[in-house]
């Protein structure tokens, strides 16, 4: 029967063979076979027939082939599966040095075929190499790889060459030549033998005493050549930048020398500083660069002469005028002219000139002078100015002199540049001009008379003159003149009557005024004596009279107590009485009667009578420790002016500070405001060693703070549980445990908030505690005696406890020994140094020693022993030590990897140590213990060791972030037929930032992932918004979180705390429209913040402003505004908004205000909640009309008020829900009405009823009033003035109560004037108060009226004069209605002083008259209004009374109705003028 061959069971065989032909039993190769894997593979063939089957074994062994690069080889290279990766050799070299062989570092080149077929290397370089001049300079043997210099380098041409050397293998004919290539760098250094040579133009150079800063010296005094030094090196050729030179000597820092050799200044003055100013000695020395040893030259001596300039300029003396008697010359000098200048010898040698004589004023004696040119005469040497011609008396002269030096050079002026000192710029550098300088002066003559002289006389014989008290200094009181017959200025001066020094006279104008304050109560006038005098002492005298007149002169002044004024209030108590201001005013009546106010506060009120002070809302001490309040206290003052018949409103004011301190109660938690501390400490320090200190704050005053470590290791750290100190326990060791952390918190504060607690990274320190320890020693090696030098006999190794610590090596002890042998201090390789066969020992005990590189270092000593083995001798040792056992290089390894690493990550090599030459049969890794989540994986590798990979499990910080496992290695050698051996190895997983920051939404579902938010849209700078919270998986730094925000327009307005995420406005919002809004930006939080690199998430942020139409209120009795914030508040919103699917916001919990009257009361045992709501589709707040079909109407809010009860305690009871209210002056709520379709439609219908009725009313008023009209028109004549009279008769307006109050700093020295009613910066808007009542403005218009009776007569006269003022200042009007109001026409009056009103917005004009009758004056005055009253009162400006008037106004007014009404008076004025 036909056979079937197949191949059984090996699955790896199967891999690699495949039985092509079953009945002919044909094996082929099914993949490519790789020798450097395995070389023999055993093929277990099985045969059938069907019925007997057979089994066999084929060997198939693997024939090497030429697959393999060559690789170059040396110690301490970058390596991958033990092949040295990307080479690179240095090498050095020197200039004019004779050619040899390089030495190359780290070790000679050498590469190797990695095929079994060893073909020879060969080395040659490549034409590549940089640059290509290197060919002419080095060559390299093939056979040996080693580098030669064939010829010096002459010049520091090139000071590095990249050569690249290629190694290839040399094959057999028709075989494939594989080659690698290393890089070799020479560097080339020069030979330093020539010290630097400094050559100069000359050994002196020249610089003028005023060169600024940066002028450079030149070769001569009147040259513009620089002075410049060439530096000269026989080893280098010389050029910029090669040198640096440097000034020694007593002025060496006055100068400098530029890299170019250029000397210059460097100081500004330096001339004014030197003690020789003719010139000084300098020492410049040059020193080589860019060379291995650094030679200066030997120093020159430079001569530096200062060279004189013409710096300055004369300056002439100031003259005052001089006299000079009429007459012709008399040869006496008018006037010596004196100049100075500074500059010495030529420079400074002066010469004067007349540049021009003017006359300035002719006398009466000689009305038609001569020239003035040829009167004076000067001369050039010594300045004197003498008289030529004839002068008169009243002449006045002006000659202009000129004082000029010798001249001499002067150095270029210099410009400003953008460095901060002042230099030259290059073009201007070394200019010298040569120039005279001079001075011009002006010097006045005066002709006086020739002796006569006659007195002079006041144009009155006395003065009378009055003032306010209280004007401003300086105030103008009366101008005094007086003339002389001589035509000679006079001098005025108070002789008498000024013993206070309350007045002051302009000497050359007679002008007086006021140097002091005057005062009314002090004394009521002033007679003072005023002299005139010639220059010739004739004199004159006059009085001047000066009446004082009396106003509210003196402020109110605070009295109890006095300023600084300080209270104290307990917080969380409302309402509760503060203190009691008050003040005092020197002035009586009116003037004397004070009432007090604040800026509108909505935690304090003031009684405006008694002063005192009352705190309206519960203070919170954590919020606000101190609240500052302005108190005002103003009087009533007034002046009456006694020709114009009016009463001047002159109200002063005093302004306190009061400082309102609140008072502590315990009711806060300490907090930490540094979330995360950082440590370290060195290990092995005694126990009790401070580490780091804590601290958390407490809002309260009596802090009660007590620290405790809430997590960590509390038996190798203790912390203060005052100070906060953490302290250690025990002495720390940084190779069992390196890192601690601690979390820390206190006792007064258990919350599991962020800011309870803080967390504290202590980083332990390494020191150098443990040495150094061989690996496997003592050692023992054999070696030929012809073993050629380099030759590696033996490779000893020594691992530190230290983790930080490197390792060296050194041979000591047997000098002998060190002539043979060396030891690489890097790898330990032993390796042969000298020629053994000139010796005959054949053993060496070399003594090794290990060193680390801790300070201070540790060291270990092995012994190697060395048999050196003769030609001819057996291989064996002549010394043969005990052999040591197989065994792990180390019982414990200490490893890191990164997080996350990769599947297959080599974790560690495991070397095993004392193998024999055979080797080790069967070897077998693997982990017995430890490995629970599957995470690594072991096995032999090709030198047979072990070594630990990972497998694929879990390599996460967070999770777990060390592993402990135990490797295990077992097999065979010649003397351990079945050896086990383990060791420990820990594996320490490093941090990875691998987590991206994840927000934390309130509401995921609802919000979308966005945050939203909403603030009054009132909200000063500053505001918090909302808070955006992220979290991070990562621990440590990695977990660390900033929040910034994505710049863009609407992010503008907003800022981020970039450790809390806290959101706050930056701007205010009065400018913002609902066009605009909400304001949408992106926030993102990033960890890592001290990396270079980070992970980050991004939220949406979007804000809303709140405005009163988007407010409700839920009303909640029973429960106080604290208990509702933290029993109900988040369980309230989470119920509206599950009901209403809309953002509900709490902007926040007040104590519930009741309504009562026309004002609000607190209700301090109930609550208001003021809620918002947002809409999270169109992402906008919703109005309160917008919330009535979800929330607001009567059936759902009373199913919602239901719903929120179920969750209220006791007697805790939901009311309503309801709009805020708007308290304008009279408490108004806001009402939004809600209706059904029914009540719509009665509303309209109601509304439509009330037009009708209101319509037929003024048809009938308009009837009525257009009869009295017609029946008017016929009693009345007009007087037209430029525009159409507008007649009206208004009704009587309604006046709603409303408030309004500001502070205003008020000025104490402002001159109010005698007509000023409030429109100066004394009245501000805080004047506008209440409104007296209807009868009360009734009342003064009956007294205002009654006291006018007899001025009626004048009627006539007073309107018509008023006609034109009328249009040109409508106050005009309104005071002429004021007149006709008695007259005997009430509709007529009434009607003027609507159109005055109306004309000072420029509507009309009117002037009425009409015919006198006593029976119609009676009913004007009976009919006239406080509101007219008011008017007329109100309207009266300071400019009315200052301005020239070519009509007059008789006015209605008493002293007795201005004191009753002043208060009223001037608010009304103020109201107007703002309306």
């Amino acid at each position: 029967m036909p056979r079937v061959v197949t191949i059984s069971e090996n699955e790896d065989v199967k891999e690699y063979f495949v039985v092509t032909d079953p009945l002919q039993g044909w094996i082929a190769v099914r993949r490519p076979l790789d020798f450097e894997r395995q070389q023999e593979y055993h093929v277990k063939i099985r045969a059938t027939d069907g019925v007997n089957t057979d089994e066999f074994v084929v060997t198939v062994r693997i024939q090497d082939s030429n697959d393999l690069d060559p690789a170059f080889e040396y110690a301490g290279c970058q390596r991958i599966s033990n092949v040295c990766i990307n080479p690179r050799y240095t090498a050095t070299c020197y200039l004019r040095q004779a050619g040899g062989t390089l030495k190359v570092l780290p070790e000679p080149i050498r590469a190797y075929d990695r095929d079994t077929l060893r073909y020879p290397i060969r080395y040659s370089l490549l034409p590549e190499s940089q640059p290509a001049s290197f060919a002419s300079y080095f060559r390299i043997n093939p056979e040996t790889g080693e580098i030669r210099q064939i010829r010096p380098m002459e010049q520091l041409d090139v000071k590095e060459y990249t050569i690249y050397v290629k190694a290839e293998e040399v094959a057999p004919p028709g075989g494939l030549a594989r080659s690698s290539v290393a890089q070799l760098q020479v560097n080339v250094r020069t030979q330093n033998s020539h010290r630097p040579i400094i050559r100069a133009p000359s050994t002196i150079c020249y610089i003028p005493e005023n060169a600024p800063v940066g002028f450079r010296a030149t070769i001569s005094a009147n040259s513009q050549t620089p002075y410049q030094l060439n530096a000269y090196d026989a080893d280098v050729t010389g050029g910029p930048g090669r040198f640096t030179y440097s000034i020694g000597g007593v002025y060496g820092n006055y100068f400098q020398v530029t890299p170019e050799g250029y000397i210059q200044c460097i100081r500004p003055g330096f001339a004014s500083q030197v003690t020789n100013r003719e010139n000084i000695k300098i020492s410049v020395t040059c020193t080589e660069q860019d060379t291995t040893e650094v030679l200066t030259s030997d120093p020159l001596d430079i001569t530096v002469v200062i060279a004189k300039v013409n710096e300055h300029t004369p300056r002439l003396q100031q003259y005052n005028p001089v006299e000079l008697r009429a007459g012709p010359p008399d040869g006496r000098p008018v006037v010596t002219v004196n100049a100075i200048d500074e500059d010495q010898g030529k420079d400074g040698q002066l010469t004067y000139a007349i540049v021009y004589v003017q006359r300035l004023a002719v006398s009466t004696n000689n009305p038609t002078p001569a020239d003035a040119r040829g009167i004076f005469v000067i001369n050039v040497d010594t300045g004197v100015i003498l008289q030529r011609g004839t002068v008169y008396k009243g002449e006045l002269y002006e000659i202009k002199v000129r004082a000029t030096d010798g001249g001499g050079k002067y150095v270029c002026t210099p410009f400003y540049t953008s460095q901060p000192m002042m230099v030259c710029t290059e073009q201007f550098v070394h200019r010298v001009s040569l120039s005279h300088r001079f001075d011009e002066g002006i010097i006045r003559v005066k002709v006086v008379d020739d002796g006569r002289n006659e007195a002079p006389v006041f144009v009155n014989p006395s003065y009378v003159a009055s003032i306010p008290e209280g004007v401003p200094l300086h105030y103008p009181v009366i101008v005094v003149t007086a003339r002389d017959p001589d035509n000679q200025p006079l001098l005025y001066s108070i002789i008498g009557g000024n013993e206070e020094a309350r007045f002051a006279i302009d000497a050359n104008t007679g002008s007086i005024h006021t140097i002091a304050a005057i005062d009314y109560e002090e004394r009521r006038s002033y007679t003072l004596i005023i002299q005139a005098r010639d220059p010739s002492n004739a004199m004159a005298t006059t009085t001047v009279s000066i009446l004082i007149n009396d106003i509210n002169d003196n402020d109110p002044e605070f009295v109890s107590p006095r300023p600084p004024i300080v209270f104290s209030v307990p917080e969380n108590q409302a309402p509760l009485r503060v203190g009691i201001v008050s003040a005092t005013d020197k002035d009586t009546g009116p003037n004397g009667d004070i009432t007090y106010s604040i800026p509108p506060n909505p935690l304090f009120r003031i009684n405006e009578k008694t002063g005192e002070i009352t705190v309206v809302v519960p203070l919170d001490f954590e919020r606000q420790q101190q609240h500052t309040l302005i108190v005002t206290a103003r009087d009533n003052g007034f002046s009456y002016s006694s020709d114009r018949g009016i009463v001047i409103p002159s109200p002063r004011s005093a302004t306190a500070v009061v400082t309102i301190n609140v008072i502590d109660t315990e009711d806060e938690d300490p907090t930490f405001i540094d979330r995360i501390y950082y440590a370290e400490v060195y290990e092995n320090r005694p126990a009790g060693l401070e580490v780091v200190q804590v601290s958390a704050t407490d809002p309260d005053t009596r802090k009660q703070i007590s620290y405790v470590i809430l997590k960590g290791d509390t038996n190798a750290f203790a912390i203060d549980p005052q100070s906060g100190i953490i302290t250690t326990r025990i002495p720390l060791d940084y190779e069992t445990t390196n890192r601690y952390q601690l979390i820390v918190g206190t006792n007064q504060n258990q919350k599991s908030s962020p800011s309870s607690s803080a967390t504290v990274y202590i980083n332990v320190l390494n020191e150098n505690d443990v040495g150094p320890r061989f690996v496997g020693g003592p050692y023992v090696a054999s070696i030929g005696r012809q073993a050629p030098l380099n030759t590696v006999i033996q490779t000893i190794l020594a691992r530190d406890g230290d983790t930080t610590s490197k390792i060296t090596y050194a041979i000591e002890g047997d000098a002998k020994a060190q002539q043979f042998f060396q030891v690489d201090p890097n790898t330990g390789e032993i390796r042969v140094s000298g020629d053994l066969t000139r010796d005959t020992d054949v053993v060496y005990n070399l003594i090794v020693t290990a060193r680390d590189s801790g300070n201070p270092p540790q060291t270990a000593t092995s012994t190697v022993i060395v048999n050196v083995i003769d030609a001819g001798q057996p291989s064996a040792p002549l010394i043969d030590a005990e052999t040591p056992p197989v065994q792990f290089a180390l019982p414990q390894y200490q490893v890191k990897i990164r997080e996350g690493s990769n599947l297959n990550t080599l974790v560690e090599e495991l070397r095993i140590i004392n193998k024999p030459p055979s080797g080790i049969q069967n070897l077998r890794c693997e982990i017995v213990s430890g490995n629970t989540d599957n995470a690594f994986a072991t096995g032999p590798t090709s030198s047979q060791d072990c070594e630990v990979k990972t497998a694929g499990g879990p390599i996460d910080f967070e999770t777990r972030n060390e592993h402990e496992i135990v490797v295990q290695a077992t097999g065979a050698t010649a003397n351990e037929p079945n050896f086990r051996i383990d060791t420990r190895v820990v594996v320490s997983v490093v941090n990875m930032n691998d987590n991206a920051p994840q927000f934390i939404f309130a509401y995921p579902g609802l919000t979308g992932g966005r945050y939203f938010g909403a603030i009054d849209v009132n909200s000063n700078v500053g505001t918090p918004v909302l808070k955006v919270s992220a979290t991070d998986a990562d621990k440590g730094e990695f977990g660390i979180i900033r929040y910034t925000m994505i710049p863009s327009v609407p992010a503008q307005r907003f800022e981020i705390n970039d450790e809390s995420g806290l959101v706050s406005t930056r701007v205010t919002f009065i400018d913002s429209t609902p066009d605009n809004e909400p304001y949408e930006f992106t926030v993102q939080a990033r960890d890592s913040p001290n990396q270079p690199t980070f992970k980050a998430a991004a939220a949406t942020v979007i804000i809303n402003l709140i405005r009163d139409q988007n407010r409700f209120i839920l009303v909640l009795e029973g429960t106080d505004a604290a208990k509702t914030r933290d029993a109900y508040a988040n369980a309230i919103v989470k119920i509206i908004q599950q009901n209403t699917g809309k953002i509900i916001g709490v902007e926040k919990i007040t104590h519930r205000d009741i309504l009562d009257g026309n004002r609000t009361r607190p209700d301090f045992a109930s609550t208001d909640m003021w809620m918002y709501a947002i809409d999270p589709d169109t992402r906008r707040i919703m109005t309160f009309l917008d919330l009535q079909s979800i929330l607001l109407s009567r059936e759902i809010q009373d199913r919602r008020l239901s719903e929120i009860q179920t969750i209220l305690i006791g007697t805790d009871r939901a009311v309503e829900f309801r709009a805020p209210y708007i308290l304008p002056g009279l408490v108004q709520p806001l009402v939004y009405k809600t209706w059904s379709v029914w009540g719509f439609e009665a509303g309209l219908i109601a509304l439509a009823a009330l037009i009708i009725l209101f319509g037929i009313i003024a048809i009938i008023v308009l009837c009525y009033l257009w009869a009295r009209y017609q029946e008017h028109l016929k009693r009345q004549r007009y007087i037209q003035p430029r525009m159409e009279p507008v007649m009206f008769e208004p009704v009587p307006p309604e006046y709603e109560t409303q408030i309004l109050q500001m502070n205003v700093n008020e000025d104490d020295n402002a001159d109010l004037g005698e007509v000023n009613v409030g429109f100066t910066p004394r009245a501000g808007i805080d004047s506008v108060t209440y409104i007296k009542n209807q009868e009360e403005r009734q009342r003064q218009a009956n007294v205002a009226a009654s006291r006018s009776e007899s001025r009626y007569t004048n009627q006539r006269e007073a309107t018509y004069q008023s006609t034109n003022p009328i249009y040109d200042n409508p106050d005009g009007a309104i005071n002429a209605s004021a007149n006709y109001s008695h007259s005997n026409n009430t509709t007529a009056a009434r009607r003027m002083a609507s159109s005055a009103t109306h004309q000072r917005e420029g509507i009309a004009n009117l002037a009425l008259t009409s015919e006198e009758d006593d029976e119609e004056r009676l009913m004007a005055r009976s009919t006239l209004t406080s509101d007219q009253s008011r008017v007329v009162s109100s309207t009266r400006l300071r400019d009315d009374y200052e301005a020239p008037r070519s009509y007059s106004y008789s006015y209605a007014y008493s002293r007795e109705f201005a004191q009753n009404g002043l208060k009223n008076t001037r608010e009304t004025a103020s109201t107007a003028s703002h309306l």
